[in-house]
């Protein structure tokens, strides 16, 4: 899959000025100091100005973890064996992690996909599997992932979340789990 069939058309009506001024005016109001709430007001003039709407609560909130080991775990650079990886995964599907109990406040579901843990997972209702390989390669000795396993990657998480998008949801919160995670992040940065 060449970077050119990655592209996709993401429909994203413009900031509603009238929005944000409505939740701007409507902060004015609250029984508060003016700014006390800081940079969640802005927040708060930013979604309404994106959802058109002074009321932007989601209504179908979505949590979507990316999950795979990194081959830069073999070189000790974890306090956790890669086996915890698969561990937190099933725990995430059990529902008793912390991402779990925060998604449990906002009513959010939360949606795991495989795509390059080593070993196998139970199935489940919210485990999309999509292993583009058993983990990555080693970087401190070379390539992390071929082209061809990048581009599937990025297909992946397209598909996923677009998947997510036409089942309902109005909001995704994205995230990662992978031991070897954090060299692997602070690389690509």
């Amino acid at each position: 899959m060449t970077h050119a069939e990655l592209q996709f058309t993401l429909k994203i009506p413009p900031a509603d000025d009238k929005a944000r001024r409505a939740a701007r005016e409507r902060q004015q109001r609250l029984t508060k100091p003016r700014g006390a709430l800081g940079r969640l007001e802005l927040l708060s003039e930013r979604l309404a100005a994106m959802r058109g709407t002074l009321l932007w609560y989601p209504s179908h909130p979505v949590v979507i973890i990316c999950a795979a080991d990194h081959g830069i775990a073999a070189r000790g650079v974890s306090a956790y064996p890669q086996a915890v990886t698969a561990q937190m995964v099933r725990n995430f599907l059990q529902g008793g992690a912390a991402v779990n109990v925060l998604a449990r406040q906002m009513n959010a579901s939360v949606h795991i996909v495989d795509a390059g843990i080593i070993g196998e997972l139970p199935t489940h209702h919210h485990l999309t599997r999509g292993k583009i390989a058993p983990g990555t390669a080693d970087f401190s000795r070379g390539r992390a992932m071929t082209d061809q396993q990048a581009n599937a990657a990025l297909a992946l998480g397209m598909a996923v979340a677009s998947a997510q998008i036409a089942s309902g949801a109005d909001i995704l919160c994205v995230g990662e789990m992978g031991i070897g995670n954090t060299p692997s992040a602070s690389a690509i940065i």
